[in-house]
């Protein structure tokens, strides 16, 4: 507050100087309210919220009336009279998606552009939806297959539900948990070819060094195969820990917990092999070894139990760069199925020796 020479209270002709709280409170006129000026800011936050919403308002009225054109152009959202309802933007002025703000890349994190405002956006389902038209347009025009979908980003989406009045979908946690896992499949199959192309080629190499053109790609494609794989063994764990309602979603839980575990002992064999590649020797052919006949049931046991081996070894990789990066929910989750796994050797080899 305002102090004179001697450190008492001058409104006027004073100095600014720090007090405590006490000195400040009693001093002269501190709950005088008569000469006090108030100001009702409600006036300005209400007009300042209304340029707010009718510029949201307007932009929710132009990507709805965007839907509808594209709903009603010939071809559909992937036709080219739908690309002229809105200006995209070119791919070479994006380097990064506007939403999760990772860098694109051509093999793991590609471009896509909205169909309804035209920015260029990626693929991760928090950026960008693949909605069906009948969804979005229940009371707009019905001349369009009923099957048609359209890729637009979240806030697109999020305008269009909000202006037609969508609410949230209500559906079962199953249905919800089994979308996230075919999204996560689709990812998986769509780079692991490529993947094993890699390894192919560099098995063919006599010098496997880190700076090599393919083994920098089959690493960089290999972390996004492992964030996918604990991504649907994280939804896994979640899915079998779903409570089901009756008994038909029992079996359906049951039936797709099984599913998950067929498709990550399938897809993940190949991930263990890089580590081991890179840096090694070419190793000259060994003499084959003595083949022991086995009955047939012994056989397949062997074979199931070489197989989970092989699925722990791989979890166990996993675990390590989980905990590196201290994703707690993933290392639980491995640590779940590496119990399995082992629980589902002990009772093959029990069974065998039975």
């Amino acid at each position: 507050m305002r102090l004179d020479q001697r450190a008492r209270h001058d409104s006027k002709d004073g100095l600014w100087g720090r007090v405590c709280r006490s000195c400040f409170t009693t001093k002269a006129g501190f709950l005088d309210d008569e000469n006090v000026k108030s100001r009702d800011l409600f006036k300005a936050f209400a007009a300042a919220r209304s340029k707010v919403m009718d510029r949201r308002q307007l932009e929710s009225n132009r990507i709805v009336s965007r839907l509808e054109r594209i709903a009603c152009a010939p071809g559909g959202p992937s036709g080219a009279s739908a690309k002229a309802v809105v200006n995209w933007q070119p791919d070479e002025e994006a380097n990064a998606c506007p939403f999760c703000k990772k860098l694109f890349r051509p093999l793991t994190r590609r471009k896509h552009h909205c169909r309804l405002c035209g920015r260029v956006v990626c693929g991760e389902p928090s950026c960008s939806i693949k909605a069906s038209l009948a969804a979005l347009l229940k009371e707009g025009p019905s001349i369009f297959d009923p099957k048609v979908s359209i890729l637009a980003c979240v806030e697109c989406i999020s305008h269009v539900k909000r202006r037609r009045g969508i609410k949230a979908d209500s559906e079962p946690l199953v249905a919800t948990i089994h979308t996230q896992l075919k999204i996560h499949q689709e990812t998986i199959l769509r780079h692991l070819p490529s993947f094993n192309k890699y390894i192919i080629t560099i098995k063919e190499k006599e010098v496997r060094l880190t700076n090599d053109e393919d083994v920098r790609a089959a690493l960089l494609l290999r972390q996004t195969l492992l964030d996918a794989f604990s991504k649907y063994d994280a939804l896994r764990q979640r899915l079998l820990t779903a409570k089901a309602t009756n008994a038909l979603q029992s079996r359906l839980i049951s039936s797709l917990g099984a599913s998950c575990v067929q498709f990550l002992q399938t897809n993940t064999v190949s991930l263990s092999a890089l580590p081991r590649l890179i840096n090694s020797p070419s190793k000259p052919k060994e003499a084959e070894p003595t083949v022991i006949k086995l009955d047939p049931g012994q056989m397949v046991i062997e074979q199931q139990i070489g197989v989970f081996q092989e699925q722990i070894e791989n979890l166990q990789s996993l675990l390590e760069e989980a905990t590196l990066l201290r994703r707690l929910d993933d290392v639980k989750a491995l640590n779940i199925s590496i119990k399995e796994l082992s629980q589902e050797i002990e009772a093959l080899r029990s069974q065998h020796q039975g």
